[in-house]
């Protein structure tokens, strides 16, 4: 009987993972689509292409970690390892580039958010560092950077990439299965596709 439970959870969890992709495909693939996005798979990619991108996401992440972190703490263990504004500021710095001012502003559904529809905005930012693997692959031999020369934030965990990705989906799936926890969470992921898209078309 246990052991039934225990299947059972996990069920629930993975059917729960498979909604949320469903739900957030049409946004992730508008995200995907931007120019800017767009710009990093260009045969003839540059440093500029790179810097700009860098920049773009450097506000995204910056606003986001200013502004959720520390609600976010008390459900995410630690959550300060999964810091990323210091590997964009790193990155900018050693390719000599200024550190943007601009970075998003935070959008909460209500004055207290609840923790469910942040972990939902979470899933796409920590998403974010499995599509960065494969950037990284993608861009190091054709513009010669490593994690230590202006690579840093596409190198995003490193080795520790698929157990950080798994410790975050293990938070997320156990507070979808609360009672009125899901939509929140859908709701978050969406809001979070269509504010990076928003900031990118408006900044950069």
């Amino acid at each position: 009987m246990h052991d039934a439970t225990i299947d059972d959870t996990q069920n629930r969890k993975k059917e729960f993972l498979k909604r949320l992709r469903i739900y957030t495909q049409s946004q992730h693939t508008a995200l995907e689509a931007h120019p800017l996005s767009v710009s990093l798979f260009k045969e003839d990619v540059n440093l500029d292409d790179y810097l700009r991108y860098l920049k773009a996401m450097y506000g995204v992440v910056a606003g986001f970690e200013e502004a959720y972190y520390p609600i976010l703490k008390d459900w995410v263990p630690a959550i300060e390892r999964r810091r990323k504004t210091p590997w964009l500021t790193q990155d900018l710095q050693l390719l000599k580039s200024d550190i943007p001012f601009s970075i998003a502003a935070p959008t909460f559904l209500e004055s207290s958010p609840a923790p469910a529809y942040l972990l939902g905005k979470m899933y796409v930012m920590e998403g974010s560092v499995l599509g960065g693997a494969v950037i990284y692959k993608q861009l190091q031999p054709k513009l010669g950077f490593s994690p230590e020369e202006g690579g840093r934030y596409f190198y995003g965990y490193g080795s520790q990439t698929a157990s950080m990705w798994k410790a975050f989906l293990e938070v997320l799936t156990t507070q979808a299965l609360v009672e009125n926890a899901e939509p929140n969470i859908l709701k978050g992921a969406a809001e979070q596709f269509v504010a990076i898209q928003t900031f990118f078309d408006t900044n950069y």
